[in-house]
């Protein structure tokens, strides 16, 4: 059996527990700061299933490394969701994690729980094939994306020394495995001019 073969056949058999660890991150309610108890799950997680190491920084972003090699390749699933709004317009519990009809139900199973599930499930495949390469593999759930994009990573490489030579974001594509994206640019535009509604001047600034 290749090894392809050898870790598709782990990720099947492994699924209802990927599905189950998912479940339990997903009925911890996680909004941006607050992410405490879903970042000791994660950990908790991590080191049942073997990982080398499981640390959570000062910041809240939990690290869980396998293999110590020379180059570095990261995974990172952000821990964090938005709040679920008007209960009543949805037709189950947004934190319930129940799994249906192949389904995992709830606030954070795609963005980006699931992520972090997978994370954990590819590293028991990994220890269980006995990958032994020159590589470092960091899994991390990372804290207050929603909020502050790119803050968490903005401390795990000028606080937490992390310079990856690779890193897969578990962002959802429907599927799809993309490579790269177009960045974003923020641009403070400054307009002067008169009110429509009077005569005085007016000083307005947009971010873009």
């Amino acid at each position: 059996m290749t090894l392809a073969a050898q870790v598709l056949q782990l990720a099947q058999k492994y699924r209802d527990d990927t599905a189950a660890g998912l479940g339990r991150l997903v009925r911890i309610r996680s909004l941006s700061g607050q992410e405490r108890e879903v970042n000791a799950e994660l950990a908790r997680q991590m080191g049942a299933v073997g990982f080398d190491e499981v640390t959570i920084d000062p910041l809240g972003n939990v690290i869980g490394r396998l293999g110590h090699g020379s180059r570095t390749l990261a995974i990172d699933a952000h821990l964090d969701t938005v709040d679920v709004g008007n209960p009543a317009n949805w037709d189950f519990d947004p934190f319930s994690g129940e799994v249906r009809d192949g389904w995992v139900l709830g606030r954070g199973t795609v963005d980006q729980e699931g992520g972090a599930a997978a994370m954990v499930t590819a590293g028991r495949i990994l220890r269980e094939v006995g990958f032994d390469g020159d590589l470092t593999l960091l899994c991390t759930g990372t804290v207050m994306e929603e909020d502050c994009d790119g803050l968490c990573w903005k401390y795990l490489i000028e606080e937490g020394g992390l310079r990856p030579d690779l890193v897969i974001s578990t962002e959802p594509t429907s599927l799809g495995v993309y490579r790269g994206q177009r960045g974003r640019m923020e641009i403070a535009v400054t307009f002067r001019g008169v009110s429509a509604h009077g005569s005085a001047p007016e000083r307005g600034v947009n971010a873009i």
